[in-house]
């Protein structure tokens, strides 16, 4: 039952509401050139990229928990905005106003569901802090979660006000294109199963109509159909042996802990570890979402206690319910993406709540501090991507953001580089005849695949170290890393400040490859070892030792006797030394220790 109010048929706020939800949009839309380029969004781009280029027809999608693939449908929809866009940065800002239809999709869902109150807080409540958030600054498939899951939700709601098989398509091909943003999305076929049950129950579901929509659904599937018949299946195999394995599925018992995750809990880490806001700032806008889901408890009282409006109530609580405890069970760990479909749907049970607690007191000041929390954080989201991915100097904490439930490490300070960087660094790579890179932007181009060279002159002969004396050599440091050394770039390339390299010390050479093998690098894991170097530092000359693969550790540096290099600064990539006792116009030869697991990954030069 869809109920109104006047504040519903008030005409004179029907263009204060759409601007509030093109504010919204917009709001997300400035962090996308702030995105940061990282493995798995590369490798997808790299798919478009050659799907383009006439070079292959993907058939299946990305491979999801290193077990199973769904359809190509992500890969092909990649390839049209990359067609459109012609540019790294053009695709990520389509495929960021793609994401940010969540917000009036989850007006309109609002509005079907109880009005349009319900609607634009719901809205709003998806602008507030959260793991989900991430997704923007980390994009890949999963940035389509919530408006795919959102559009499933306004066809069950208006299928079930209106029986018309637009709806009951929409249905089956949302399912199945969440399914595909992400498979966390499966606890929707429980809402499309009651929608589909209560026709059918009322007999206005029709035997053409649902096959035809079924066949719909089917079609992102169809390449994967394919796909797996050329494989032998192989899918269902490693699925069976994935839901076997009760050290990769979750549990029940996690079901609370991620719906509070997927609600509230990560506005605490945005709060302490991006933004550092003060300790009143951070009680305030705690205080604020408090004093919003009171508001929303108190609304759902007046729901149950009318008859008519108690049917909708349960409805929704059995939505969430359903939707958590799936997620639970498909994961033995929560990642920031695992929370968005619980997110999506839980905002929506508090949006009915605040919506139906009326003109209260303490439901007025929810609703307030919401919409002021709600822009308030997007601005600071989007100042915060600039501040960190800008500098080079993004506080990142893998453990907290794989595994949302528990705490995080310690964040160590990391260079990402952002999309609005990518074109800066097509076109430098471009301009070198035979480019090697080393330091941060070593680390990024052995996981990006050279796109950006790709894109800008169709070239990928760039090389990851290496010491060949015919290639010209750069050094990439983040820009808070030089700074803090007191280094001047000779060339910029976003964050990523550039030093012609004169000597190599340590390091393997890594060409980039010429299709998007995944992974596309495996560090090696080899014994402890110890290698001596004597380094010859000439006038303003510098050491740099960098760690070129994630989940290696730094190598241990220790200098001999006599003159000692000193730590100008570090970190999480490199580390940067300098003799700062020395004469000026003095050489210095040092005697220099490094130890480590991994001396192909450890990059050693003097610039």
């Amino acid at each position: 039952m869809q109920i109104t109010g006047k504040w519903d048929n008030d005409a004179s706020r029907r263009g204060l509401r759409w601007a509030l939800l093109a504010a919204l949009m917009l709001l997300a839309l400035l962090r996308a050139p702030y995105a940061a380029t990282h493995l798995d969004f590369a490798r997808d781009m790299f798919v478009a990229w050659r799907f383009l280029q006439g070079q292959e027809v993907p058939l299946a999608g990305p491979v999801l928990a290193a077990t199973i693939h769904l359809g190509p449908a992500w890969y092909w929809l990649l390839a049209a905005l990359l067609g459109m866009a012609r540019s790294w940065l053009g695709t990520v800002l389509l495929l960021g106003l793609l994401s940010a239809l969540q917000y009036p999709l989850a007006y309109l869902a609002g509005k079907a569901m109880h009005s349009r109150r319900a609607g634009l807080l719901w809205a709003v409540l998806l602008g507030l802090p959260a793991w989900s958030a991430f997704e923007a600054m980390l994009p890949q498939h999963y940035v389509l979660t919530a408006p795919l899951v959102l559009a499933v939700v306004l066809c069950a709601l208006r299928y079930t006000q209106r029986p018309r098989w637009r709806y009951l398509a929409g249905l089956g091909l949302g399912l199945v294109l969440a399914l595909h943003a992400h498979p966390s999305s499966a606890g929707l076929v429980w809402i499309v199963l009651a929608a589909v049950g209560a026709a059918a129950w009322r007999r206005q579901l029709r035997l053409l109509p649902l096959l035809a929509a079924v066949a719909v659904a089917l079609l992102p599937l169809l390449p994967y159909l394919l796909w797996s018949w050329q494989n032998d299946f192989a899918d269902l195999r490693a699925g069976g042996a994935y839901l076997a394995d009760a050290q990769s599925t979750g549990s029940l018992a996690t079901a609370p802990a991620l719906l509070y995750q997927s609600v509230l809990g990560g506005a605490g880490y945005w709060l302490d570890t991006l933004l550092r806001a003060p300790h009143w700032l951070g009680l305030a806008v705690m205080s604020g979402l408090a004093l919003a889901i009171a508001a929303a408890l108190g609304g759902a009282v007046r729901l149950w206690r009318e008859p008519a409006t108690r049917v909708r109530l349960l409805q929704v609580l059995a939505a969430i319910a359903a939707v958590t405890l799936t997620t639970a069970l498909i994961r033995s760990v929560s990642t920031y993406y695992m929370t968005t479909a619980v997110r999506a749907i839980a905002l929506g049970g508090v949006a009915l709540g605040l919506a139906a607690a009326g003109g209260v007191r303490v439901a007025v000041l929810g609703r307030a501090a919401l919409f002021v929390l709600a822009v308030a954080f997007n601005l600071a989201a989007a100042l915060v991507a600039n501040r960190y991915l800008a500098s080079g100097n993004w506080p990142f904490n893998f453990q907290a953001l794989y595994d949302v439930s528990h705490p995080g490490t310690e964040p160590m300070r990391l260079l990402l580089l952002p999309a609005y960087a990518m074109g800066d660094s097509g076109r430098f790579l471009c301009s070198q005849g035979a480019p090697s890179v080393h330091g941060a932007y070593a680390r990024h181009l052995l996981y990006d695949y050279a796109m950006e060279m790709r894109l800008a002159c169709g070239r990928s002969d760039a090389q990851v170290g290496g010491a060949e004396p015919q290639r010209q050599h750069w050094l990439g440091l983040a820009k808070a890393l030089a700074r803090e050394a007191g280094l001047m770039a000779q060339q910029r390339v976003g964050p990523l400040q550039l030093f012609a390299v004169r000597r190599v010390l340590g390091g393997d050479a890594f060409v980039i490859p010429d299709r998007p093998v995944y992974p596309i690098h495996l560090p090696q894991d080899n014994p402890l070892q110890t290698r001596s170097f004597t380094v010859q530092l000439d006038a303003g000359e510098r050491l740099a030792i960098s760690t070129m693969a994630f989940f290696v550790q730094p190598a241990q540096v220790e200098f001999g006797a006599g003159k000692r290099l000193q730590l100008l600064g570090g970190d999480a990539i490199s580390r940067v030394y300098a003799c700062t006792d020395c004469a000026a116009g003095e050489t210095v030869a040092v005697d220099l220790r490094v130890t480590t697991t991994n001396f192909s990954d450890t990059d050693i030069v003097v610039f």
